[in-house]
């Protein structure tokens, strides 16, 4: 049997939403890494401004500024 893991979630700004679903199985938070893909595609490494709620298994983000854009994620 051949198994497939999902080891990654994106997701498309909506220049609205903040909180996202956390899909993946994690067993700690510091296991999470988060990019921000601009429109440009520049490949960003979030290491602040975004909340991972663990009650409510998702992803707070931007704690502070504007939701993303449409065209970002």
């Amino acid at each position: 049997m051949i198994g497939t893991d999902t080891n990654h979630h994106t997701f498309q700004g909506d220049g609205a939403v903040t909180e996202f679903p956390i899909t993946i199985p994690y067993q700690a938070t510091s296991e999470l890494k988060l990019y921000h893909i601009d429109a440009d595609g520049v490949i960003t490494l979030l290491e602040s401004n975004y909340t991972i709620d663990e009650e409510l298994a998702a992803l707070v983000y931007p704690n502070d500024g504007d939701p993303l854009p449409v065209g970002e994620t």
